[in-house]
């Protein structure tokens, strides 16, 4: 994966350096979760180039949360995509 250099975001006077952002909260999430779940794979893919209106509070929450669901029912992996302004979460588990 590339290294965390991004496009910026100004949303009400506040920046948010997207790329960084989901880069560190993906990868500091995946390993804490690793930590419940040492079983599931994490497959990620970030595009450098999406971006999405927010502060950096709000899309932490949003990531863990999103984490949080897909771990509870993923059976062996999940798959992290951030592409073409959108975040798709994919596990394994039942529907």
């Amino acid at each position: 994966m590339a290294s965390p250099s991004s496009p910026i975001l100004v949303f009400n006077d506040i920046t948010v350096l997207l790329y960084k952002l989901f880069f560190t909260k993906i990868t500091s999430s995946t390993e804490k979760f690793k930590l419940i779940r040492p079983d599931i794979n994490f497959i990620v893919d970030i595009d450098q180039n999406s971006s999405f209106r927010g502060t950096k509070e709000m899309w932490e929450t949003i990531i863990d949360n999103l984490l949080n669901n897909a771990v509870r029912y993923a059976e062996k992996e999940i798959k992290i995509t951030v592409r073409k302004n959108q975040i798709i979460i994919y596990n394994d588990g039942p529907n």
